[in-house]
């Protein structure tokens, strides 16, 4: 099932059993329900069948990481020109299972999903990018899908960190 996927970032930090309260600066994540625009429930595909989108590829570690649980379709979104040429020179746009799309996500999130996984480390955005990411996720999300993002916001003050996340779970 899904947790597979919940699986994958356990050696990353993130414990997609928690909610969103987070207690110092570092990845958060939230379980998603997806909207009833989604094909069949993630939930019900079985390995080597579920889709997963990682927005920011940075240095790769996630995907590298996503690439090892082996998922059907591996989609990337990467806006760094420099950051997406070492990615084809590593082969990433070359792998059978996934597609890379360079670009801002604002500007190519419209095209793409639904997806069973979705996870969001994107840099030198603000909240307000991630909460504009955030109302894309309905579509996105296959019904029972899951959610995780990489909350940098703050991330040398303990308090400022805390409202950050509090604003978050408003969300």
């Amino acid at each position: 099932g899904l947790a597979d996927f919940g699986d994958l970032l356990a050696p990353l930090g993130v414990d997609l059993a928690r909610s969103l309260g987070a207690t110092r600066p570092g990845p958060a994540h939230a379980s998603a329900q997806g909207s009833a625009q989604g094909s069949a429930a993630g939930a019900q595909r079985g390995p080597g069948e579920r889709s997963v989108l990682n927005v920011g590829f940075g240095m790769g570690i996630v995907d590298r990481a996503l690439q090892r649980r082996g998922p059907g379709h591996h989609t990337i979104i990467e806006a760094h020109p420099v950051v997406y040429e070492q990615m084809v020179k590593e082969g990433w746009t070359a792998m059978p299972n996934v597609t890379v799309v360079f670009g801002r996500w604002q500007d190519v999130i419209a095209n793409l999903g639904p997806f069973d996984a979705v996870f969001f480390d994107t840099y030198g955005e603000r909240y307000s990018d991630m909460s504009a990411f955030h109302e894309t996720l309905p579509r996105l999300l296959n019904p029972g899908g899951i959610y995780s993002f990489f909350n940098g916001m703050c991330p040398f003050n303990l308090f400022f960190h805390g409202v950050a996340c509090g604003l978050v779970k408003t969300e």
